[in-house]
C-alpha cells in the first residue's frame, strides 16, 4: 500500500487542486469489487493522519439512490435486468454526490457524509437515515472517492462489446451522468487491477 499512498500524498503536496486554489485536492480510487478498496481506503486515511493531513473518504456506494428511488428506476427500466437493483451506473444520486464532493473540497466544516446500509428492504439496500451519517467536523485536506466503476467512460453506442449483454446499451447511456460530475472533480486518479477476474465472482 505504501506506493500508492507516496503517489497520493504527492499529489497532495506538490500539486494544485484542479478545482481552484486552496481546496481540497481529489483523488480517485478505481478497482474492482473484492480487492481491497476499502482496507486500501482505511490505510491512505491512518497514513495521512500520520502526517498531519486530514483526509475524507466517500465510496461510490455511499451515493447510491434510497430505496424507493431505486425501485422508481428499476419500474423504468423494467425490461433491463441490470437496472433492477443497485450497483450499475443509474443507481446513484448524482446530484447528493456532487454536492457532497464539492463541500468537501471547499474545505467546508460540518458536512454530512451519506451512508448507505445495504442490510436494509432484506438486503435490497436503503440509505441509511440522515441522524446516522457521520459528520466531517474540520476541513479536509484531501478526498477519496473510491468505487468499482469511478472513472468509467462510456463507450461508443455502436461498440461491440454493449452486444454482449441486452442491458448494456441503457447502462453505458447512464454513464454520462458521471462523468461532468463526479469524474471531472478528481485531480488524480489510482487505478487497481487483479490478476484473475474471478476474484469479483468469488466475492
Amino acid at each position: 500500500y505504501l506506493p500508492v499512498y507516496f503517489f497520493a500524498r504527492h499529489q497532495v503536496r506538490g500539486s494544485s487542486s484542479s478545482a481552484g486554489a486552496g481546496e481540497a485536492v481529489a483523488i480517485g480510487l478505481s478497482a474492482p469489487q473484492g480487492c481491497g478498496k476499502t482496507t486500501l481506503v482505511d490505510f491512505l486515511v491512518d497514513r495521512f493522519a500520520a502526517d498531519g493531513l486530514s483526509c475524507a473518504s466517500v465510496s461510490f456506494d455511499d451515493f447510491y439512490l434510497t430505496g424507493a428511488e431505486q425501485d422508481g428506476v428499476a419500474a423504468d427500466h423494467a425490461s433491463n435486468p441490470m437496472l433492477q437493483v443497485r450497483g450499475n451506473a443509474g443507481t446513484h444520486d448524482v446530484p447528493l454526490g456532487t454536492q457532497t464532493l464539492r463541500a468537501l473540497l471547499r474545505r467546508e466544516a460540518g458536512v454530512p457524509l451519506p451512508r448507505y446500509d445495504k442490510a436494509l428492504r432484506q438486503g435490497r439496500g436503503d440509505r441509511a437515515p440522515r441522524p446516522e451519517w457521520p459528520v466531517l467536523e474540520a476541513p479536509c485536506d484531501v478526498v477519496l472517492l473510491e468505487g468499482w466503476m469511478a472513472g468509467f467512460r462510456p463507450v461508443p453506442s455502436e461498440a461491440a462489446v454493449l452486444q454482449e449483454h441486452a442491458g448494456l446499451p441503457g447502462v453505458n447511456a447512464l454513464l454520462a451522468g458521471y462523468q461532468d460530475t463526479w469524474h471531472s472533480l478528481m485531480d488524480a486518479w489510482v487505478v487497481l487491477g487483479v490478476d484473475d477476474p474471478t476474484i469479483v465472482h468469488t466475492w
